[in-house]
């Protein structure tokens, strides 16, 4: 088969997990593959200058209003996909899923779901119906279904979603780049102001329900008071001294003098650097995070909510808590900060099995297929 083009439609890429993913998949295509990107809004927060990316003119600052652009949009997708004429469509996450039913019959097309469990109907009731049409839908519009988790696939199969067209690839880290650096720790550490004694946690996430920051915050106050010497670096979207809220949640736990916020930041591989573990307490809707994947692979312990894939990692149990329990969390990270001779399997095969390059293989193998079968018929 000839060169393969591909179009990934998308919410947008802002900092986050499965916004990386599709980063970095369209940054690093095997000979003969290339990757156009198109944004229902135009942000990027990776480097863009690798990318081919286009504008389809959404506001999604406000949810259901952004509905008024939907029609124009859908005329800019069509458009589109009629100048590049790509061999897949993509559609990334639910909104992004939802606006490549544009797509027809123009090209085969590809789902990407990233998450498991809702947020209540109330908190968010767009994407509660984008998720019924889409399951509605899912039995006829797109060639396959990807899942990045089998807990997932599990849980929209259950909703409704196509089983036939739903298949399994596990996200993967770019290892040349999420690797430990020695000189690189010292720099960053010393940028942080920690000290040589100070056992630095990194929790990586947006400011947002999901991943309940009241949890985490409890549990790195009760891990403190045996550990006072900890410090808790927060860093991406809203994790920023800005955030009134956060402050509040911070204070209330007397963490000031404790507690790093960072915002959003471009050098992850460096800030775990200067991290001695990872934390990350979710209450719902993870499915298999990259801060996790990220953090093995570079050789920190993590300390996490039992949510999703979670489980599956190659990681000792005590590493792991339920969700809502920060007194378990607080374990986890004791058993993280305590050096357990077991971590070293751990890292080891999550290098093994999560590289970027086993992803990468996988969707270009699912792209190719389906290309193929759209030349035969």
């Amino acid at each position: 088969m000839a060169g393969l083009k591909i179009l990934h439609v998308a919410p947008h890429l802002r900092q986050g997990g499965a916004e990386r993913l599709l980063f970095e998949l369209a940054t690093h295509p095997s000979d003969g593959v290339t990757h156009h990107v198109a944004l229902m809004q135009d942000e990027v927060f990776f480097d863009r200058a690798s990318l081919h990316v286009e504008d389809l003119g959404f506001d999604l600052g406000h949810r259901f209003g952004a509905l008024t652009h939907l029609p124009a949009s859908r005329r800019r997708l069509r458009a589109l996909i009629e100048r590049l004429k790509p061999d897949v469509v993509q559609g990334w996450l639910y909104y992004g899923a939802f606006l490549s039913l544009a797509v027809g019959a123009r090209a085969p097309l590809v789902w990407s779901i990233h998450n498991t469990t809702f947020p209540r109907l109330l908190a968010n009731p767009l994407l509660h119906l984008v998720d019924r049409a889409l399951a509605t839908r899912s039995r006829a519009a797109p060639d396959a279904i990807v899942y990045c988790a089998s807990s997932a696939r599990a849980f929209h199969e259950a909703r409704g979603y196509a089983a036939k067209r739903g298949l399994v690839i596990e996200n993967g880290v770019d290892l040349a780049l999420f690797r430990p650096d020695a000189a690189r720790r010292v720099a960053r550490r010393a940028g942080l102001g920690l000290s040589d004694d100070a056992f630095a946690v990194l929790l990586s996430a947006r400011n947002d329900p999901q991943k309940d920051l009241p949890n985490c915050l409890d549990a790195f106050a009760l891990f403190r008071s045996k550990a006072p010497q900890a410090r808790l670096l927060l860093a991406g979207r809203g994790m920023d001294g800005s955030d009134v809220g956060l402050g509040a949640m911070i204070a209330a736990r007397g963490l000031e003098a404790a507690v790093l916020t960072l915002g959003a930041v471009a050098d992850m591989p460096g800030l775990l650097d200067a991290a001695d573990a990872v934390l990350l307490g979710s209450r719902y809707g993870e499915a298999m995070p990259m801060a996790l994947l990220e953090a093995l692979a570079m050789g920190k312990p993590i300390a996490a909510t039992r949510i999703g894939d979670v489980g599956r990692l190659p990681c000792p149990p005590e590493a792991l808590a339920p969700p809502a329990d920060p007194r378990s969390l607080a374990s986890a990270l004791s058993f993280a900060r305590a050096g357990d001779p077991r971590w070293a399997a751990s890292f080891a095969e999550a290098r093994t099995h999560y590289g970027l390059d086993t992803m990468t293989r996988a969707y270009e193998a699912l792209y190719r297929r389906l290309a193929a079968q759209e030349q035969v018929s």
